[in-house]
């Protein structure tokens, strides 16, 4: 599910990051938009994508970029066919602590302040991180219709998450994919997480992992993909 806002901090409307971002603001923004929010990070980036989706040159993209970093706004990691692009002084805007993630060590840093967040809204209560794995207790315990993933298919789709994603997926969301339940589905294997935040988070890693990685994967016969879904989708199918 795409986000249909941007959080963006009031401090990047001071003269200096005015300035200072210029024209690359919109880049900026780009980034913000596509950030996972636990990890405020773009996991899954390629010049060419923003390129065509901002309807700028990729060398013109690639020279914003290698400025935006330049000046600490981002880090970029170059994994094999793609980049991370980790935000600097990120906030993740469904936590109500304003702790802030990647911190830069940029003098006067734009995001340090969280001037809007004792105001911030929301429908989550709580923070993704407080999230353990007796949540998914009482969802196993719904389960009718549905048989659980065989073991040796859950541990065959775990291997092949840790050894093909590698670095590309936090621990955190590790964790949850290996503690949730999970169904077998026309060849998709489905994790039943209820949590919204976690969900769409996951859901967003999965579009990226079951389009690079599991569809160039020499198929094992049993799934080819996978997806998050809440114990409610699960009992309409």
């Amino acid at each position: 599910m795409k986000k249909t806002w941007i959080k963006v901090k009031r401090g990047l409307l001071e003269p200096k990051h005015i300035e200072r971002l210029g024209v690359r603001f919109f880049l900026y923004l780009y980034y913000l938009d596509q950030a996972d929010w636990v990890e405020g990070a773009v996991l899954f980036y390629r010049d060419r994508d923003a390129a065509d989706e901002l309807g700028i040159p990729i060398p013109t993209v690639r020279k914003q970029r290698v400025k935006l970093e330049e000046d600490k706004y981002i880090s970029c990691l170059q994994k094999n066919d793609h980049q991370v692009i980790t935000i600097h002084n990120w906030t993740n805007p469904r936590e109500y602590s304003g702790e802030i993630y990647n911190k830069s060590n940029q003098k006067g840093a734009p995001l340090t302040d969280d001037d809007d967040e004792s105001n911030h809204k929301g429908n989550h209560k709580g923070n993704a991180t407080m999230v353990t794995p007796s949540l998914y207790s009482h969802i196993t315990s719904h389960i009718k219709d549905k048989e659980l993933l065989p073991k040796e298919t859950e541990q065959l789709f775990i291997g092949a998450i840790k050894t093909l994603v590698g670095g590309d997926i936090s621990e955190f969301y590790k964790e949850q994919i290996e503690d949730a339940p999970k169904i077998l589905e026309d060849g998709c294997i489905k994790l039943i997480i209820d949590d919204e935040n976690i969900r769409i988070g996951l859901n967003k890693k999965a579009m990226l992992i079951n389009q690079h990685i599991f569809s160039k994967m020499v198929s094992n016969g049993v799934f080819n993909k996978f997806e998050c879904i809440s114990s409610a989708d699960m009992e309409a199918l």
